[in-house]
């Protein structure tokens, strides 16, 4: 289980506060797992998308990234705060919070929050190949699994290039939509 999963699960249970933490710049994934090793509910909110590992290679990763930059989010049990002992360890820079008071935050709270962002609570799937359009034909029923739509399962309708044309329900209505084919997965 990532540190990810463990903190989701622990968000279930009602008893904890949640309080945001503000890292030094680009250290949140240090500061994550160093709260790990502190055995202190840690859930950094993250997305991952296909992306060029520098301008010279043509090949995409699927990298991960923090969905805030420089925050993330720790639970603690009322009146058992280790705020010391994260701060002093200089695993975060400082407790968000109102008046030098911390806010903290109800778990149901913050996960209604991130399920409306999109945070990714999981790692991202094992590498994939990436998609030319020749594995997808008119008629083929698909999931997009990146974008507006992610989630959604679509009809393809026509294939032009690395861009497929899908039926999807949008905005109370069936259109026709432009996506990359990278975007879609086939379904079996």
């Amino acid at each position: 289980m990532t540190l990810n999963e463990r903190a989701m699960w622990a968000m279930g249970n009602a008893d904890l506060q949640w309080y945001a933490l503000q890292t030094a710049p680009q250290q949140e994934w240090k500061a994550h797992v160093a709260l790990g090793a502190i055995n202190v509910p840690a859930l950094l909110p993250s997305k991952s998308r296909w992306r060029r590992e520098n301008r010279y290679q043509k090949a995409k990763k699927r990298i991960r990234y923090a969905l805030i930059p420089r925050l993330l989010f720790v639970g603690f049990h009322p009146g058992r705060e280790r705020f010391r002992e994260v701060l002093v360890g200089h695993i975060a820079q400082s407790v968000i919070g109102v008046a030098g008071v911390p806010a903290a935050i109800q778990g149901q709270t913050l996960a209604a929050w991130l399920r409306q962002v999109g945070a990714e609570t999981e790692a991202p799937k094992e590498q994939r190949h990436m998609r030319t359009g020749a594995e997808f034909a008119a008629g083929d029923k698909v999931m997009v699994i990146d974008g507006a739509l992610e989630g959604r399962i679509v009809d393809v309708k026509s294939i032009r290039g690395s861009n497929a044309r899908v039926l999807a329900d949008w905005m109370l209505a069936a259109r026709e939509i432009e996506v990359p084919t990278m975007m879609l997965e086939k379904i079996q």
